[in-house]
């Protein structure tokens, strides 16, 4: 690349033509040195190599008789002429491409666009100079537009969920008023809960989802550290007893805790209440990133104990190369773990950032429930307490996994297995279907 910098398109093509056929000499020449030796006899030549590598290489054609001659230089020639025009003949104005302004900038901006899904503009890192500086300029910029995500996914989602329920009760002539009057008492109620905002059925400030959507968002920006400590104070004043607080939490959140959560709350009753309401108002996005972590995971490492199998099964023939399996053998499972960590990220990355859970039309709750209109309502009681033991011991449980894994579909590719756990692809088996 440095033989580039500072050229213009011109120069470029030239540095391009002259130095191809320059190190195309150097190639031609030593290769025919080494078929046609100064010290051999020239009938002992292999005149057929040489002639099918100039013509593999180049395009000429050598004559016999040519090289019998005994002077290599008619055969450099030759050949060097050959090489010339076939490199003439190449059209080399796709080179142009790379010659815009900015190129680099441009395409790693279109990279982290597409690949994440996070709009990047190609000026966040035209002024870089090294690898390490666009790389943490984007790492910002990734981590900015998460937190933003964090904010507009459980509203995207409840609103989601609110309108395909108003669907469903459009469809259903007897019931449909009172399922579309369901729909959206618990649509205000989720939204009293999370953000405080007193609405109802009747006084909703819009019919248009994206000026809810609006609207919540702005309420949501106001849910700082500050909103979090004096709702979490609220808590502990009805008690710090792992009941008062449970029943806070029931009241003010429609969230009933496991027994995990209350041991916690037993423990250190600010702590909690703190803690909780912050994963409170991501709960929806944090079903999504457990559901997805897990799928991952789980994927990944059956790939690396399949990868560990393989190495087992051929280390042994390292012994036969004078190396010791047993070094050879910690160095490809390390190599093994590396690579499954990378795929994990890779995965995680290409999923976190643009997937969303797909809302399931469900039988209505009774108003004022506390969740999100048709939000997943997450994993049952014994569910839960599976996982929290999983939590525990640093894995997941195939119960709570084969639980949620209908439930987020959408977010699999055609050609990955399907997460129901049959070994087919998901093209294959859910897919079909949906």
């Amino acid at each position: 690349a440095e033989r580039f910098v500072g050229k213009d398109r011109d120069r470029v093509r030239k540095v391009i033509d002259t130095e191809t056929v320059e190190e195309a000499s150097i190639t031609i020449a030593n290769t025919v040195g080494e078929y046609m030796p100064d010290d051999a006899d020239p009938a002992e030549w292999n005149v057929e190599e040489l002639q099918q590598w100039a013509r593999t290489n180049f395009g000429a054609e050598v004559p016999e008789d040519l090289v019998r001659a005994g002077d290599p230089m008619p055969v450099r020639r030759l050949i060097e002429e050959a090489a010339a025009a076939r490199f003439r003949a190449i059209d080399n104005s796709p080179v142009d491409a790379f010659l815009v302004k900015n190129y680099g900038a441009d395409a790693l901006a279109q990279w982290c666009t597409a690949k994440l899904g996070i709009p990047v503009e190609a000026s966040l890192v035209a002024d870089c100079r090294t690898a390490e500086e666009a790389g943490d300029r984007l790492a910002a910029k990734a981590r900015e537009y998460y937190q933003e995500r964090e904010l507009r996914y459980p509203i995207e989602f409840a609103i989601d969920s609110t309108g395909a329920r108003l669907q469903a009760a459009q469809q259903d002539p007897e019931n449909g008023t009172q399922l579309a009057n369901a729909a959206l008492a618990d649509f205000c109620a989720w939204a009293k809960v999370r953000y405080g905002v007193a609405w109802t059925p009747e006084t909703l400030p819009s019919k248009q989802p994206a000026e809810l959507a609006n609207a919540l968002l702005a309420e949501a920006r106001k849910v700082d550290d500050a909103a979090i400590e004096a709702r979490a104070a609220a808590c502990v004043a009805s008690g710090t007893g792992a009941d008062a607080v449970a029943g806070w939490f029931e009241r003010e959140c429609g969230l009933r805790l496991t027994d995990l959560e209350r041991e916690r709350a037993a423990e250190d009753a600010p702590r909690f209440a703190r803690e909780r309401l912050r994963s409170f108002m991501r709960q929806e996005l944090e079903q999504f990133e457990r559901w997805v972590l897990l799928q991952i995971y789980d994927e990944a490492w059956k790939n690396n104990l399949h990868a560990m199998d393989q190495l087992r099964d051929s280390i042994g023939f390292r012994g036969i190369a004078q190396k010791d399996p047993r070094i050879e053998f910690k160095k490809g499972a390390a190599e093994a773990f590396k690579e499954m960590q990378e795929a994990i990220r890779e995965r995680a990355s290409d999923i976190l950032l643009k997937g969303r859970l797909q809302p399931q039309v469900r039988q209505a709750a009774p108003a004022g429930a506390g969740l999100a209109p048709d939000a997943d309502p997450g994993p049952t009681a014994d569910q839960q307490a599976q996982i929290d033991q999983a939590d525990r011991a640093g894995t997941a449980d195939a119960p709570a996994r084969k639980e949620l894994s209908a439930k987020a579909m959408k977010v699999v590719g055609r050609n990955e297995p399907c997460p129901c756990g049959s070994g087919k692809k998901y093209k294959a088996c859910h897919g079909a279907s949906a």
